[in-house]
């Protein structure tokens, strides 16, 4: 008797513990798009940090050639809903427009950089710094 009594308690709790962790992948499940949750997925990692999955996200969203050289916004694809339809704008310190937009140069002093989403209207616009970065005495 007090066999079957051990057997229905460990069973009991452990089906109390499946159960929160069954409500907790769920949330986690319906709270991704079905393109994150793809993208996590084909991940050939066992486990993924947090550090691991931003690194993920980052990896689709930042054009790593325009990071290298310092640009406000390397993005390549929308931070805010993920579309590729990213339209960008640099202005010379001036204000007249670059056409140029040279994938392979630094920001010159004063440029204005601008971003526009087509998709969902996110913008965002940054101006480089007038001084060189560091105190001055």
């Amino acid at each position: 008797m007090e066999l079957i009594f051990m057997f229905a308690l460990g069973w009991g709790i452990a089906y109390f513990f499946f159960r929160r962790e069954k409500k907790i992948q769920t949330a986690l499940f319906e709270k991704l798009t079905h393109d994150a949750r793809q993208f996590v997925l084909n991940d050939p990692r066992e486990k993924l940090g947090l550090t691991n999955v931003i690194d993920l996200f980052r990896e689709k969203i930042i054009a790593e050639h325009l990071d290298a050289l310092d640009e406000p916004f390397p993005y390549k694809r929308c931070p805010h809903c993920g579309s590729k339809k990213v339209k960008r704008f640099v202005f010379k310190p001036d204000g007249t427009p670059d056409p140029s937009l040279a994938p392979d140069t630094p920001p010159f002093v004063g440029e204005d950089f601008k971003i526009q989403c087509q998709s969902c209207g996110y913008r965002d616009q940054a101006t480089t710094p007038q001084e060189s970065s560091g105190y001055s005495s």
